[in-house]
């Protein structure tokens, strides 16, 4: 009976059961961790350009002359990008009325190209995103 109960164990060991199951999991477990990564980066980027969108739209619109707003626009802009977004930020800044830009609005348009943090995005040939966003604001 002692017999029987030892070749019964040895027949239904499962020592190695947990590492297979791991292994077969363990890919789709880190490709969902690594796009959580990645969405929470680019989030973070979008946010980034975001806030230096409305900041210097901010800065640009208490100046007194279009040089000095054009200017201070650019200064704060530059003082506030990220590290990461430094070499690809692109500013684009006009006024909504041509012939006295203290009547009209102040647009601030800034785009930038984010590089992922992950290779998931090369897997979909995505090797960089470009992030854009706009404000307007009234001059003061």
């Amino acid at each position: 009976m002692k017999a029987w109960r030892r070749l019964r164990a040895k027949l239904h060991k499962e020592d190695g059961q947990a590492m297979v199951e791991f292994a077969l999991i363990a890919p789709l477990l880190f490709l969902i961790l690594f796009m959580i990564i990645e969405v929470s980066w680019l989030c973070y980027g979008k946010l980034s350009v975001e806030n230096l969108v409305r900041e210097a739209a901010r800065a640009g619109s208490v100046c007194t002359t279009a040089a000095e707003s054009r200017n201070a626009a650019e200064e704060r802009i530059a003082a506030l990008t990220p590290a990461h977004l430094q070499d690809s930020v692109d500013v684009d800044i006009n006024y909504s009325d041509g012939t006295d830009f203290r009547q009209g609005d102040i647009i601030v348009n800034v785009s930038a190209i984010m590089e992922p943090l992950t290779p998931i995005p090369g897997i979909i040939g995505q090797n960089a995103i470009r992030i854009e966003s706009e404000c307007t604001m009234k001059m003061n």
